[in-house]
């Protein structure tokens, strides 16, 4: 997945679980208030797009495809209606 400024919030945080340690650090919502785009987001907590992206990247390198928190995500994205994750 490509993380741009226009990436909404909430489709990083259900395809990259580490991607919300990334989110907690900078005060974004990635939950309820995570359908705006990461740009928006970044903006209002003061935190540069660029960076907050390449941190992503780098929690996502880290990611374990079978991660227990990867399985709980997207269930719970699927709970709460998420149209990518209600499609699996």
């Amino acid at each position: 997945m490509e993380i741009t400024g226009s990436t909404l919030v909430a489709d990083i945080a259900a395809h990259h679980p580490g991607s919300i340690e990334v989110f907690e650090r900078h005060g974004i919502d990635f939950c309820c208030g995570g359908r705006r785009p990461l740009g928006e987001a970044c903006r209002e907590h003061g935190a540069a797009v660029d960076a907050v992206a390449a941190e992503i990247a780098a929690a996502a390198a880290r990611e374990v495809p079978e991660d227990p928190r990867v399985v709980s995500l997207q269930a719970h994205a699927a709970d709460r209606g998420d149209p990518v994750e209600r499609a699996r």
